[in-house]
């Protein structure tokens, strides 16, 4: 079900823009955010590292708290012998 909401979204971004990714340029110039999940881990550690209160929270250590609680959940499944596909799905990264 989640799927159809993003076609969704694709075709909206289309119909509006006339390009059915355009979320990712206005991300990229507006936030300088990418899809690239090791930049994102970097600038998150920089921001928990350099950042003063509550900056360093929120964009920082929460980003990263998260994330080692995402790589924990699929060390888990894969220590429970999950099915491949669930562990596949907490794999890819989501929306």
């Amino acid at each position: 079900m989640s799927l159809a909401g993003f076609i969704i979204y694709l075709v909206i971004n289309y119909q509006v823009t006339g390009n059915f990714l355009a979320f990712m340029e206005i991300q990229r110039e507006h936030w300088c955010e990418t899809f690239d999940p090791l930049l994102g881990l970097e600038r998150a550690w920089h921001w928990a590292i350099d950042a003063s209160f509550p900056d360093n929270l929120m964009l920082g250590v929460a980003q990263l708290a998260f994330a080692a609680l995402g790589l924990l959940g699929i060390i888990i499944g894969f220590i429970r012998r999950l099915r491949l596909s669930y562990n596949t799905y907490m794999f890819l990264p989501g929306s």
